[in-house]
């Protein structure tokens, strides 16, 4: 072929000597199919993986719609038995252990008060709700006629790189790992749901937050992680930089996570272990002042904003209470307070950490927790008090320290 090529390429130039004629149509034309040809071959043999990858992508995305077509025949012919318990992410890993003991480590950390569950080798693909879906299918076969002789499960069914399959039930939601380029435009960024490398499917696709939501490290310290409604935050305050004394200025970008500038309670490192560090405005949100800035929070997160704060106290006050978004000085929203400090049901574990504004003072008393939205020289946050079962929305000078709780995007 490549031989075919040069004849006409040396036949090309030796018209163009004699004669000035170029290629006639037939050449050009053979010659683009060949190229077309070659350049086919060339992509298969230099990435042969990506063409395996997606071939495993497009079985999952069949055998997840699949199964969520089952599901729905099931809810349609009557099936009546459960469909899972809350707060469990059921995954298509077998193991002897209910609750995937076999896999800790290798597994993603769940969000506060999640867990995992696998059934064993011999029921994982059983469709009588023994196994990884814990639905009896065989109860509406009667009706429905046959579903599955077995469940299907991830091509690959290792925890590594989470290339399994994950149901949670409430409704429901099933996802699973997107490895090629092809399918993760195509599917796993266009499905609706909670995670851009991740198809999913179902009716009720917010489940999935659960699987988006997990503890990471971050500059070396372990960070667990709250799903509070619809929202994924750190379930601890941020702990990132290098200390400086109180009686310096911090700066304001972010050259390094070591160069990042933070106050310490009673300058003191063991505080920034115990109860996070201290920020000002700026050196939180690296010198941007856009909303939703990720500032010192790692990839993937961000600093909340004033609105997202509202969305999360507004889920956790209780009844008619008053939780108005554009309050100030004011603690209302009971008992979102109660409820986002340690040991509160949220689970998110408010820290009472204290501030720094010239000096240190108000630990074990206030925590002062930033937003991205700021008011000219000044930059809204939410202040909550030991003793108070009310959130207040205050509006403080951007150079005092307060605490910060990433977001995830």
């Amino acid at each position: 072929m490549k031989n075919f090529i040069l004849f006409l390429f040396h036949k090309k130039v030796k018209t163009s000597v004699y004669s000035k004629a170029g290629f006639t149509l037939i050449e050009l034309l053979i010659v683009i199919g060949i190229l077309a040809v070659l350049a086919a071959t060339v992509v298969m043999v230099i990435n042969p993986a990506q063409l395996v990858k997606q071939s495993r992508d497009s079985n999952r995305i069949v055998e997840l719609q699949s199964i969520n077509k089952a599901l729905l025949v099931y809810q349609s012919f009557g099936g009546s038995s459960s469909m899972g318990s809350s707060n469990i992410i059921y995954i298509s890993l077998p193991d002897s252990d209910s609750q995937c003991g076999s896999y800790y480590g290798t597994l993603t950390a769940t969000s506060t008060g999640w867990n995992y569950h696998c059934s064993t080798e011999a029921n994982h693909r059983k469709t009588d709700g023994t196994g990884w879906i814990p639905v009896d299918l065989t109860s509406v076969e009667t009706s429905s006629g046959g579903l599955f002789a077995s469940l299907p499960i991830d091509p690959v069914n290792t925890a590594t790189d989470q290339l399994y399959y994950t149901y949670i039930p409430g409704s429901w939601a099933l996802s699973a790992t997107i490895e090629s380029t092809k399918y993760l435009a195509a599917n796993g960024t266009t499905d609706g749901g909670q995670s851009s490398t991740r198809f999913e499917v179902g009716n009720d696709l917010n489940l999935n937050i659960a699987v988006n939501c997990a503890g990471f490290t971050y500059e070396g310290q372990d960070y667990g992680v709250v799903i509070v409604g619809t929202q994924c935050w750190m379930a601890e305050h941020l702990n990132v930089g290098t200390m400086t004394a109180r009686a310096n200025p911090q700066g304001t970008d972010c050259p390094s996570a070591s160069e990042i500038e933070k106050y310490c309670y009673d300058d003191t490192e063991s505080y920034c272990t115990s109860d996070g560090a201290l920020y000002w405005w700026d050196q939180a949100m690296c010198g941007s002042t856009a909303e939703g800035a990720q500032g010192i929070c790692p990839d993937g997160w961000h600093i909340a904003t004033d609105a997202e704060w509202h969305i999360l106290e507004s889920y956790l006050k209780d009844g008619e209470n008053v939780c108005s978004a554009t309050r100030a000085n004011s603690f209302t929203c009971e008992t979102a307070s109660t409820k986002l400090k340690i040991g509160g049901s949220s689970g998110f574990n408010a820290i009472i950490a204290g501030r720094e504004a010239g000096a240190f003072y108000s630990r074990l008393t206030f925590a002062y927790l930033w937003s991205s939205t700021q008011n000219t020289v000044s930059a809204y946050l939410r202040l909550i008090h030991t003793s108070l079962a009310g959130l207040s929305r205050e509006c403080y000078p951007k150079g005092q320290g307060y605490s910060i709780r990433c977001l995830k995007n």
